[in-house]
C-alpha cells in the first residue's frame, strides 16, 4: 500500500513518528530555464535526501511499523515529525548565474540531530556534463529553531515533543560559463544505517535559449 494512501495514513498515525507526505520524494530535481529566468524564483528547485532503497514501507514491514510506537517509518528518505510541515526540511538550490561564472545558492534545512556543515556534504558540481572545481562562498549558519508539537500516544494521551530545525546557506561557484546544463550533487552520510552508504539528492538545470556569445 502506497505510503500516501489515506487509509494507511489513518492506520499508522499512532505508530509512525516521522514521514514525508509529498510527491517530491525523489533524488533528482530538474528544470528547464530560459536565460532570463536564471537568478529568479523560477530557477529554484526543492528536494530532500533520499537513500538508495527508498520507496516506502512494504509488505510485512507495514505490520512491524504499526507495532513500534517510537520508530521511524521503514523508508530511506529524510523525514519530519508527522504533526509538522514537511517544508521544514526541504532543501533549496537556485541557479543564480551562468556567466562569466556559474553559481548556485544552496539552502540546507535539516533536523539539528543530522546537521552537517556544507563543506562536509560531499558537494560536486557539473557544468555541461563535466565535473568542475568550485568554491564555497558566503557560507552562513542560522541558529536552530525549536518547534514544539503535541503527539498523540496510543489513543487517549498526548505529550509534548520538540523538533529543532537547522538551516545553512552558501553559494557554490565555478569559474566557467555554462551553455547547456548545470548540476549540483549533494550527499549525506549520517542518515544511512549501512556503513559507507550515502543518501543523495541532485539538482539540475537545463539552459534553453541562451544567447550565443
Amino acid at each position: 500500500m502506497h505510503y500516501r494512501n489515506p487509509v494507511r495514513q489513518a492506520l499508522e498515525y499512532r505508530s509512525v513518528t516521522r514521514r514525508i507526505g509529498s510527491d517530491r520524494i525523489k533524488p533528482l530535481h530538474e528544470k528547464t530555464l530560459s536565460y532570463n529566468e536564471v537568478g529568479t524564483d523560477k530557477a529554484t528547485l526543492q528536494g530532500i535526501f533520499v537513500g538508495k532503497r527508498d520507496g516506502g514501507t512494504r509488505g510485512h514491514k507495514i505490520v512491524v511499523a504499526s507495532q513500534n510506537m517510537n520508530q521511524m517509518e521503514f523508508s530511506e528518505r529524510e523525514q519530519v515529525p508527522y504533526e509538522l510541515d514537511a517544508d521544514l526540511i526541504f532543501d533549496e538550490a537556485t541557479l543564480v548565474s551562468y556567466q562569466p561564472r556559474t553559481c548556485v545558492d544552496l539552502v540546507i534545512r535539516s533536523d539539528a540531530l543530522y546537521d552537517l556543515p556544507l563543506k562536509e556534504l560531499g558537494l560536486t558540481m557539473e557544468v555541461d556534463s563535466q565535473e568542475v572545481e568550485f568554491t564555497l562562498e558566503q557560507e552562513h549558519e542560522v541558529p536552530p529553531i525549536s518547534l514544539w508539537y503535541s503527539k498523540r500516544f496510543y489513543l487517549f494521551w498526548t505529550h509534548e515533543e520538540v523538533f529543532d530545525q537547522k538551516r545553512r546557506t552558501g553559494r557554490v561557484c565555478a569559474d566557467v560559463r555554462a551553455r547547456d546544463v548545470v548540476s549540483l550533487n549533494v550527499s549525506h552520510d549520517l542518515y544511512s544505517v549501512r556503513l559507507g552508504e550515502l543518501w543523495r539528492q541532485k539538482f539540475r538545470w537545463f539552459l534553453g535559449g541562451l544567447p550565443d556569445v
